[in-house]
């Protein structure tokens, strides 16, 4: 019997794209999925256009279960609120911008099937404009296939980037994430990384899809863009968690911060050329 899969999207004036989004989930050709949507108390149409468009299309109000919080918790909290209302086994946390190929629950639950000892599953990544103009793909790996997790957690703390990737790029199990007591909400701009780590300390190897299963907008009125300035005091909360593991790296702290600011403006003029 197929296993559930539960697409949560913790909203937050996402008015511009979350139709896009919702009309790619539904064109999944894996069946059995519900959607979790949350909305943080938007200050934009972004509820509105929701529970306007499910009265339209009782096919997707099958699917999707729209709630509302009674006040606005903020990202992380309700990052944990929209999983805790989520009955899949699995879990795809994606943002109210993004968008998914047809074929990626299929593809990722496949290889959670297949490894069930696997914590997490991630894919290669689109990355597109506030349009939808295809600017770029990221991976991780050069090669679909299992990867290492204490040699990638190294990597990550030791190069203060996201090489990973993006809520939206994984795939991982309820159970799990309820086991690690979900996202951390000490740690908003990497609390997906931080979580990331975290799942991997539960395996051995992950497993990496080098197909661009998703796609991910940057643009100036993303969550993300907003906490740039948090970036680097976050990235050092979530540094030092590992401190104490026998594979924390051994680098000079001034070194990577300055690593880790570059990727942070780097990021801020790319959007600013892009005009996004």
């Amino acid at each position: 019997m197929k296993k559930l899969v539960s697409i949560c999207i913790p909203l937050y004036n996402s008015q511009n794209y979350i139709l896009d989004t919702i009309k790619s989930i539904l064109s999944q050709d894996y069946e059995f999925i519900e959607v979790i949507i949350c909305d943080d108390r938007s200050t934009d149409n972004s509820f509105a256009m929701v529970a306007s468009y499910l009265e339209r299309n009782p096919k997707a109000k099958s699917k999707i279960k729209l709630f509302q919080n009674e006040k606005n918790l903020g990202m992380v909290p309700n990052w944990n609120r929209v999983v805790e209302l989520a009955c899949g086994e699995y879990i795809k946390n994606m943002g109210g911008d993004d968008l998914l190929e047809p074929d990626c629950i299929s593809k990722q639950v496949a290889i959670l099937e297949k490894y069930p000892e696997l914590p997490l599953v991630f894919c290669k990544k689109k990355v597109i404009t506030s349009k939808g103009k295809y600017l770029f793909s990221k991976g991780f790996g050069k090669k679909s296939g299992t990867y290492p997790s204490i040699e990638t957690i190294y990597k990550v703390l030791k190069i203060g980037g996201t090489i990973l990737g993006e809520p939206v790029t994984g795939l991982f199990r309820k159970a799990d994430f309820v086991h690690l007591k979900g996202y951390d909400d000490q740690i908003r701009y990497h609390a997906d990384y931080d979580l990331w780590l975290r799942l991997m300390l539960e395996s051995d190897t992950f497993y990496y899809l080098d197909e661009p299963l998703v796609s991910f907008r940057i643009h100036r009125e993303s969550a993300t863009s907003k906490l740039k300035n948090e970036n680097l005091q976050d990235f050092w909360k979530m540094f030092y968690k590992f401190q104490d593991q026998d594979f924390f790296p051994k680098i000079n702290p001034k070194l990577l911060k300055y690593r880790v600011l570059f990727l942070i403006y780097l990021r801020d003029i790319v959007i600013r050329i892009m005009n996004l």
